[in-house]
């Protein structure tokens, strides 16, 4: 029984050592991907035309036009800071709204400047744009790793 004391105090000592630093690292990343997400929550929220969508995807979003007709705007922002974190917050001109923590990195920013000089871009992005529909393209979208949430 005397032996079982130490080894449960050096497992609380552990997990103490170990596990604070750990859950405040934890806290300070869903902090951080929380303000980021509800400050793209807003900024997609405010823009009223494709100018302004544009605009606030930022360099590293994309605005995709959906062949079927209608959009998907995503705004991203990432931190490669150890733990790092991902945020995605994309609208759609459905009203559609959907959130991915996936790591996409540059794949928008670079989609948006192969496009625009005329290239192909990343396959699944196109996808997006050449869905026959909006519930096509948001079928894609839950493809490579977005959910619907609820509007703002």
């Amino acid at each position: 029984m005397g032996r079982r004391v130490p080894t449960r105090l050096g497992v609380l000592i552990l997990l103490t050592v170990v596990g604070v630093p750990l859950a405040g690292s934890w806290w300070r990343v869903e902090r951080s991907r929380a303000a980021t997400e509800a400050e793209s929550f807003a900024a997609l929220s405010a823009a009223g035309s494709p100018v302004e969508l544009r605009e606030v995807v930022g360099q590293l979003g994309v605005v995709l036009d959906v062949r079927g007709g209608g959009w998907v705007a995503v705004r991203y922002r990432d931190s490669h800071a150890a733990p790092g974190w991902s945020s995605a917050v994309a609208r759609d001109s459905g009203g559609g709204w959907w959130v991915s923590r996936e790591h996409f990195c540059g794949q928008f920013a670079i989609h948006r400047e192969l496009r625009g000089r005329g290239e192909e871009g990343a396959a699944d992005l196109r996808a997006v744009e050449e869905a026959g529909s909006l519930e096509a393209a948001r079928a894609v979208l839950a493809g490579i790793g977005f959910r619907p949430v609820s509007p703002p």
